[in-house]
């Protein structure tokens, strides 16, 4: 019923400030490298090699972040500061998101690794796990592609 509505015109300079310090812990680090084993492809030769018996121990490179010390940066932040519930709320959900990956990252081989991703990304919906489990049943597994009969670039 009234423009006020729609909040305010102009960013608080501690928004911005806040938005900033976000962007660089979130930067301070590359996720999905960190979670992925250093050594995936000798856990995947054992694995098929044992025919689907043997896994390896899985071994994470170092972090590069001393996780309380960027927990701490990100709790340090002043969201309370900000007037606008709509972007204090958005902040909150991006600094919840980062404290549960940098959890995850200090708890990567152990169970806690999978509850902190569950809280992260939630429970597998369960049309998609009947399509996964659908997918592995009727897809056959390839071994080896003939390359051979694949056109090459230049004779396109």
């Amino acid at each position: 019923k009234s423009y006020q509505a729609l909040g305010q015109k102009s960013l608080q300079e501690n928004v911005l400030e806040i938005d900033r310090q976000l962007s660089e812990i979130e930067t301070s680090y590359q996720f999905l490298w960190l979670v992925s084993p250093a050594n995936i492809r000798q856990i995947k030769e054992t694995f098929f090699e044992s025919n689907y018996e043997q896994v390896l121990n899985y071994h994470y490179r170092l972090l590069p972040f001393d996780p309380d010390v960027l927990k701490r940066k990100l709790y340090n932040l002043k969201m309370e500061d900000i007037d606008d519930p709509a972007l204090s709320h958005i902040f909150r959900e991006k600094r919840e998101e980062l404290d549960l990956q940098i959890s995850m990252l200090t708890d990567r081989g152990s169970k806690e690794f999978f509850y902190n991703s569950m809280m992260l990304y939630g429970d597998i919906d369960s049309h998609l796990q009947k399509e996964a489990e659908n997918l592995l049943r009727e897809v056959d597994e390839v071994e080896q592609v003939e390359f051979d009969s694949i056109m090459k670039a230049d004779d396109f």
